[in-house]
């Protein structure tokens, strides 16, 4: 059986009857993603949509015209198996080099379609580059009125700013011709704007390197998690990640313990560059070997903001201060992840105290 004008009609009388499901999965997994940027400090703009059921109507029925897909599209179960971007997500990153970072942190937190893994779909077709990534929200997100969402599955789109604005003419113009083939002038015009596309964001990472050494040693307060990433970079230069869950270093010092600007920082940690980076290592090394197998996903970092992290926790006055704002045990919300490290802190900091 293939593929009718019938089977299209209920189909879309079906995705309208769910549309406020996908509309919520979509939202959500913004919500997460959105969450993910900052908790890295990865320069990016976060858009999401349910599908328009126009829209889904024009897909299938120009499937139904080419006939594609004929036979895994015979029935209503068969086109809702079929189509993956009934709620989807773009990642727009600032600068190409973040691509594969988002992507990477993408498969750490959510679950691939089939399997746990998030398998990512790279692609690369003349100038037009993005990853591709179809993910379902784990366990721990489909609790409460999220409970409906276990079952299906979400279209994640990550690509650079300049890659999108190519990508969306192209495939207006290339793949959307209104009539007929499109014409040499115009083929070389979408190459011209692609090399444009690839030379800008060359531009924007010199922009961004440039800016980053003029701010690494001012010391006002800091502006934003990008500047404070730039600045503790100066701090530790070894630690070529620190972006790695810098958002929420970044609000743990100013918002939670006033240290809102360099010298503030190398105060509070008794900064010395000859010493400082050996002594977080030295603790880190220590508190990778207390985490227990509950919290070994953990992953905590010597290349990383772990760094710093590290060496405010072993401030007692600090951790005492952090855990009374961010409480974790039954009944409670389930600890943060910079919670597990101080309490494994505390237990090296203990250690040393009894010696």
């Amino acid at each position: 059986m293939a593929l009718s004008s019938q089977i299209i009609d209920d189909s879309v009388e079906r995705y309208l009857r769910e549309y406020d499901r996908y509309h919520k999965m979509a939202e959500v997994t913004a919500a997460v993603v959105r969450q993910i940027l900052d908790d890295h400090a990865l320069r990016g703009t976060v858009q999401w949509r349910a599908k328009n059921p126009e829209r889904l109507r024009k897909k299938l029925i120009k499937y139904m015209e080419s006939r594609e897909h004929e036979g895994e599209l015979s029935s209503v179960g068969g086109v809702f198996n079929k189509i993956k971007d009934f709620s989807g997500v773009r990642v727009l990153t600032y600068v190409e080099s973040d691509r594969s970072k988002v992507v990477d942190k993408l498969g750490e937190y959510f679950w691939g379609l089939t399997t746990e893994a998030v398998v990512p779909d790279v692609k690369r077709n003349g100038f037009y580059r993005a990853t591709h990534c179809q993910i379902r929200l784990p366990d721990q997100d489909c609790v409460g009125t999220n409970f409906n969402l276990r079952d299906i599955s979400c279209e994640i789109q990550v690509c650079s700013l300049l890659a999108h604005v190519f990508n969306e003419v192209e495939h207006d113009i290339r793949y959307k011709p209104l009539s007929g083939a499109i014409s040499p002038a115009e083929n070389s015009l979408l190459d011209a704007i692609g090399y444009l596309a690839e030379s800008g964001d060359l531009v924007i990472n010199q922009l961004l390197d440039i800016t980053a050494n003029r701010q690494a040693n001012e010391d006002g307060k800091f502006a934003d998690e990008y500047d404070f990433v730039v600045k503790m970079k100066g701090l530790f230069p070894d630690a070529h990640d620190f972006s790695e869950y810098s958002g929420q270093v970044y609000s743990i010092c100013v918002n939670d313990l006033s240290l809102d600007t360099l010298s503030k920082v190398k105060d509070a940690i008794g900064y010395d560059s000859q010493r400082t980076y050996d002594e977080a290592l030295q603790l880190i090394s220590r508190v990778e070997q207390k985490l227990t197998q509950q919290e070994i996903s953990t992953k905590v970092s010597n290349v990383s903001s772990d760094v710093l992290l590290v060496l405010l926790l072993r401030k007692q006055d600090y951790c005492e201060l952090l855990k009374v704002k961010y409480p974790s045990g039954r009944g409670v919300a389930r600890a943060k992840r910079f919670m597990v490290l101080a309490k494994r802190v505390e237990e090296v900091v203990l250690e040393d105290s009894i010696r």
